[in-house]
């Protein structure tokens, strides 16, 4: 009979691990990169806002591995009253932001970052405050690849890695 208590024991700590790795393993992969056919999205992200804004914005990196352009041209959002693609430009040192009519091409074997300073997702009439931490849906629409709801998290400015604050549109293309 006692040796049916550490056998029973062994059983039990070994299927809490596996639970463990399972639940641990499976929250990196609902935050690791994202393929929409050949597509793939990454680092996206929400601004955290402080009570009463209206507004903020949403970054993300768009990888075209396939062997045709494709283009995003539309965001849509539960939390936000309207969704957008916006370009931020500096013209004779006042900074401007536009809609972007059309969407953005994402051209074969290359890629586009959307991020501050530059082109980056709006949402506006925001329906309630956004903290850090949160995860929030985000459904991109692009032309040929179809639509793809996203998870993003919401971060602190100073917390959106990978992105710079440079005012132009970084496209990269390789082979």
């Amino acid at each position: 009979m006692s040796s049916l208590v550490p056998a029973f024991l062994s059983r039990l700590i070994c299927k809490f691990f596996v639970l463990l790795f399972v639940s641990v393993f499976g929250m990196q992969m609902a935050y690791a990169d994202m393929q929409v056919g050949k597509l793939v999205i990454s680092d996206i992200a929400i601004r955290a806002t402080a009570p009463g804004m209206s507004a903020t914005a949403g970054y993300l990196t768009i990888a075209n591995h396939g062997m045709k352009a494709d283009r995003l041209v539309a965001v849509k959002a539960d939390f936000a009253e309207k969704s957008m693609i916006h370009e931020m430009t500096n013209v004779d040192g006042i900074a401007k932001m536009r809609h972007v009519m059309g969407g953005v091409e994402v051209p074969a074997h290359g890629n586009v970052a959307l991020e501050p300073g530059g082109l980056h997702l709006m949402f506006m009439g925001l329906k309630d405050t956004l903290a850090v931490g949160q995860t929030l849906s985000v459904t991109l629409v692009f032309e040929k690849a179809g639509t793809q709801k996203q998870d993003a998290m919401v971060k602190k400015p100073a917390d959106i890695g990978g992105m710079s604050t440079d005012s132009k549109t970084k496209k990269k293309h390789s082979h």
